[in-house]
This record gives structure tokens, sequence and C-alpha cells, in this order.
């Protein structure tokens, strides 16, 4: 309890030409933009990980099927998600 998970995945109405990323820590971050040959994408999360409630796995794919960043979450909580 008392612990978040937060995913900020989007453009905010700004262009995908530059990348700009605030430096507060702790964070994971991922970024591209147009110079890295990036589009616009989605960001998923598949729950429920192979029938464990406290398992999900997460990634961010572009329009063109490319995968750009990907990672499992696991719950310690016992309640799962």
């Amino acid at each position: 309890r008392g612990v978040t998970f937060q995913v900020t995945s989007g453009l905010g109405g700004s262009y995908i030409d530059h990348m700009w990323f605030p430096q507060t820590p702790p964070q994971f971050v991922t970024k591209v933009c147009k110079k890295d040959k990036a589009t616009w994408g989605v960001f998923f999360c598949k729950y429920n990980l192979n029938g464990e409630m406290r398992k999900a796995f997460c990634w961010f794919e572009d329009v063109e099927g490319k995968v750009w960043d990907q990672f499992t979450l696991v719950s310690h909580s016992g309640a799962g998600f």
C-alpha cells in the first residue's frame, strides 16, 4: 500500500521532432524522437501475465510495429493489479 506506478506516454500536443524530459530522479526513462526514426505509437500492458494476477507485461510499440521499450511489472501487495 501507498506505492504507485505511473507511465507518462505521449507528446502533449508537441511535435515528435525533439525530446525533452525533466531530470527529477528516480525515474526510468526511454525517450525517442524523429532523429531516432521514431513515429507515433501506443503504450500497452497485458495484465494477469501467464495466469499470475501479480504480473503484467508492458511495452511501447509504434505504428510500424517496432517495440521501443518493454518491461515486466510485479506487484508485491499480494492482491495483484
